[in-house]
């Protein structure tokens, strides 16, 4: 199976990540994809249609997820979705007019 995604750099650091869908992402697919990720720092994929279960799906490929911070002050994860954070890296998705982040770097969400 040959892969058929498209990594155009946006600049100085990044780039944009175009014929995948991330809902329904191959192995190899994920490999490239990680490939340019470790190349380019920060990937933007536009345009995905992704429900929180393809987004864990998804995140699950670079690493074990874990529970948000502050759990304790009252912030809770929604019902069956406890761990929502991913491992040491950084994903943005935006859906439906709202941004769905998850960043471990420096204890931020």
């Amino acid at each position: 199976m040959s892969v058929s995604l498209e990594v155009i750099p946006t600049g100085t650091v990044g780039a944009e990540v175009k014929g995948v869908d991330l809902a329904r992402v191959s192995p190899k697919e994920v490999e490239a994809i990680k490939r340019a990720w470790y190349k380019h720092d920060v990937l933007v994929f536009r345009k995905q249609r992704l429900t929180d279960d393809d987004l864990l799906a998804f995140s699950r490929h670079f690493g074990a997820l874990d529970s948000p911070p502050n759990q304790g002050a009252g912030r809770r994860s929604p019902p069956g979705y406890p761990a929502s954070g991913l491992s040491g890296h950084l994903c943005h998705f935006e859906r439906a007019g709202r941004g769905r982040r998850a960043d471990r770097r420096a204890g931020r969400r």
